[in-house]
């Protein structure tokens, strides 16, 4: 085959057009029996189907669990399976086969490892082998490394969710505005949001009045420009977020430069 058809079935496999099936259970029993030739020992049966069990097609994988195996003899090196997916190297594996897949399959993945009785029913990933009929994933090893990055995506929603429980916080996409992770009582005018999400997006910076100015009144800011105007504007903004100039706990008056927003 010449390279210019190389080039197109790979893009075809990369594109999920085709698809190639994981290698049966015989190839890697075929696989263990090179390395009983290259290594002069003999492995079990019962210790090959093991190997299977737990790393499936993953090479990688199961050259690990020979190691492990193979000094000790013991079958029951092997069933710490959360032991055994903290190594690196079967952590570097892991994310060798996770980096392959696209977004949409990692979280399926993720889901279908949180219930089994989940309804997506992704066809490359049952066309590939990657998970069966009953919607579990081919390799043990491989489930407690996606177990890992559940973990992880948990642990990132999380600290996304705790960094809205102190202070103001703005949904910019919905203009939703939120203190200490609950939704203010008080709807805000177009001038007063307009002012705080300024003040939110130079969090911590001073934003002086002339800038206010352009943020209410545009092109006509200097015609417009009312000192009275803004601080009006401003105090009514601070009485709805609970806030006081006198001891501001979201608002700081900078005086004689402007006004803040506090970390």
């Amino acid at each position: 085959m010449g390279p210019n058809l190389l080039g197109d079935l790979y893009s075809l496999i990369q594109n999920k057009n085709i698809w190639l099936e994981l290698p049966n259970k015989n190839d890697s029993i075929l696989i263990m029996e090179e390395w009983e030739r290259a290594n002069n020992y003999k492995i079990p049966i019962k210790v090959k189907n093991k190997f299977y069990e737990i790393a499936n097609v993953l090479q990688g994988n199961m050259k690990y669990l020979n190691n492990i195996y193979k000094y000790k003899k013991n079958t029951l090196l092997l069933k710490n399976i959360k032991k055994i997916s903290n190594n690196p190297s079967i952590i570097a594996r892991g994310d060798k086969f996770w980096i392959k897949l696209n977004k949409e399959y990692r979280k399926i993945l993720i889901e279908l490892r949180r219930n089994h009785r989940s309804k997506i029913k992704p066809i490359y990933l049952y066309k590939t082998g990657i998970i069966n009929k009953n919607k579990k994933l081919f390799s043990e090893l491989l489930g407690e490394y996606i177990d890992q990055k559940k973990v992880t995506e948990d642990t990132t929603r999380k600290k996304s969710v705790n960094s809205k429980n102190h202070g103001i916080y703005i949904d910019i996409k919905n203009n939703t505005t939120y203190i200490n992770n609950e939704k203010i009582k008080h709807e805000l005018t177009e001038n007063e949001f307009k002012i705080l999400l300024y003040l939110y997006k130079t969090k911590g910076n001073i934003v002086s009045k002339d800038e206010i100015a352009k943020i209410l009144w545009k092109n006509e800011a200097l015609e417009k420009y009312s000192d009275w105007a803004i601080d009006k504007t401003v105090s009514r903004l601070r009485k709805k977020i609970g806030d006081s100039a006198r001891n501001p706990k979201f608002i700081e008056t900078v005086k004689g430069r402007g006004l803040r927003l506090l970390d």
